[in-house]
């Protein structure tokens, strides 16, 4: 592999799709680590990653104190996993730009090529998936949803240069192809 390596994030809101992106990232990038947030979460409380935690929006373990932990922990494994050349996939909401800047600041510090894929559908698609969840690592619900779209930082001009937003209410196949795109301009790590 060389020393090229990626750090890829993901930016959206809940029930979006991107840890379905993250997912077929990781089985396609070489060598890669895949951090969920709502893993990381739980872990920090002793909680299974399955046990559903249903708290309003900003308050318990998703209070914004508890949330600044979870991006630090998230930021500090990718840093550790770069060091040792391995690319890094970030399956997180990043809804806000402070935690945009970090993951790069730290793509840049180890030499890494640094993207955010930001998966988006409708709102109907969204609250649609959101209400067939069953055993799902993720809290997500329609009234997180609808908060988050209230308190959120847009990608602005600059990340928009190293942003790929994909569709996701297309196929699955259409996706496929749309991330082999992506990855193909990455041949030494794919």
């Amino acid at each position: 592999m060389g020393d090229s390596k990626i750090l890829i994030i993901t930016f959206g809101l809940t029930g979006c799709g991107k840890s379905f992106i993250s997912k077929i990232l990781k089985k396609k990038l070489k060598n890669s680590i895949l951090i969920r947030s709502d893993k990381i979460r739980k872990e920090i409380f002793g909680i299974s990653p399955y046990k559903k935690v249903i708290v309003p929006y900003g308050k318990g373990i998703y209070s914004e104190k508890i949330s600044d932990e979870v991006y630090k922990k998230m930021i500090k494994i990718a840093d550790d996993f770069l060091k040792n050349n391995k690319n890094v996939i970030i399956d997180a909401s990043f809804l806000k730009l402070k935690w945009r800047k970090k993951a790069k600041e730290v793509a840049l510090k180890n030499n890494s090529k640094f993207f955010i894929i930001a998966p988006f559908c409708s709102e109907e698609k969204i609250k649609e998936r959101l209400s067939k969840r069953k055993r799902d690592i993720s809290n997500g619900r329609w009234e997180i949803y609808l908060k988050q779209k209230e308190n959120y930082d847009e990608i602005n001009e600059e990340e928009k240069k190293y942003t790929i937003f994909i569709d996701n209410s297309k196929s699955k196949e259409e996706i496929l192809k749309e991330i082999d795109s992506f990855l193909s301009i990455f041949k030494n790590i794919v």
